[in-house]
């Protein structure tokens, strides 16, 4: 057999279960919350938040809750439950080996994953910076953008290879996605107790304004904004003696922390996240392979 025909079964097994999740009531159920918790966090937030701050607010629900859910039911699906028990016969009837079926099906899984996301978010950020908006104190940058939206396109992908290898193993679709949810909130939440970034979606999720305004090169980074809240605080402070009281200051959202955040490096977030996401398809592949259908 050519590799011209073995890439067409690959490709006709990509198509299907691409076009079944397109189809699924799951996956445009998700698009539309997805859309309208959007546009609830742009209506709320659009006065009172930075740029940065408003992007990062909309990249919670995918790093944090309740998207990862989602994912997570998504990347099980093809290994696990009533589809595992079809697998025989379509693995055995057609020219397609087990790795290429796994890897075509957890390649349609994440393109659905990141194309939902991608869609909804996208817009949102080009309205929020191209926007008529008061001047932004933490102004969200070109290259920033991009990295965070490349860091949250491998969370994704890592929860859904995550959910590939738990369904492999455990074969059962209910208490694999119960495991998987439970698991990955602990994990986040005690590797976010230790501010660790790379680890841990909550950490992430907080440090998301800080790599917003990271800029292309080093030596075009902007005067430090914390600074320039400290000289205008002792600005106002002088202000005082002489009578002249200053208007108040905007409250800051507490749940971002720039400050413990500050020396957040992409290079490291990409590991974290790439090495597990790697580590989770290959060992999959492995598990399916060796097991009997």
């Amino acid at each position: 057999m050519d590799v011209k025909t073995r890439l067409m079964s690959t490709l006709a097994v990509f198509q299907h279960d691409l076009g079944s999740l397109a189809s699924s009531w799951l996956v445009r159920v998700w698009l539309a919350l997805s859309g309208l918790a959007v546009l609830f966090v742009l209506a709320t937030q659009w006065r009172v938040s930075d740029d940065s701050t408003l992007i990062a607010q909309i990249m919670f629900f995918y790093l944090v809750v309740p998207w990862f859910l989602v994912a997570i039911m998504l990347g099980v699906g093809p290994v696990a439950g009533n589809r595992a028990e079809s697998l025989s016969d379509g693995v055995l009837c057609r020219p397609v080996t087990r790795h290429e079926y796994l890897l075509a099906s957890w390649a349609a899984r994440v393109i659905v994953v990141l194309g939902v996301f991608l869609v909804v978010v996208v817009p949102a950020i080009l309205l929020v910076v191209f926007a008529d908006r008061p001047e932004s104190l933490f102004p969200a940058t070109c290259f920033g953008i991009l990295a965070a939206l490349f860091v949250v396109c491998l969370v994704l992908t890592l929860q859904v290879s995550l959910a590939f290898l738990m369904g492999t193993l455990l074969r059962r679709q209910m208490v694999t996605v119960a495991l998987l949810a439970v698991g990955w909130l602990v994990s986040a939440a005690v590797l976010g107790a230790f501010k660790l970034e790379e680890f841990s979606p909550f950490s992430l999720s907080k440090a998301m304004p800080v790599l917003l305004c990271q800029p292309w090169r080093e030596e075009d980074r902007v005067p430090d904004a914390i600074e320039a809240e400290k000289i205008s605080e002792m600005i106002d402070s002088v202000g005082s003696w002489f009578g002249v009281d200053a208007p108040p200051p905007p409250k800051k959202n507490q749940y971002f922390d720039r400050e413990a955040f500050a020396d957040i490096s992409l290079w490291r977030v990409s590991l974290g996240y790439g090495i597990p996401t790697l580590l989770s398809i290959g060992l999959a592949t492995l598990v399916f392979c060796r097991r009997d259908l």
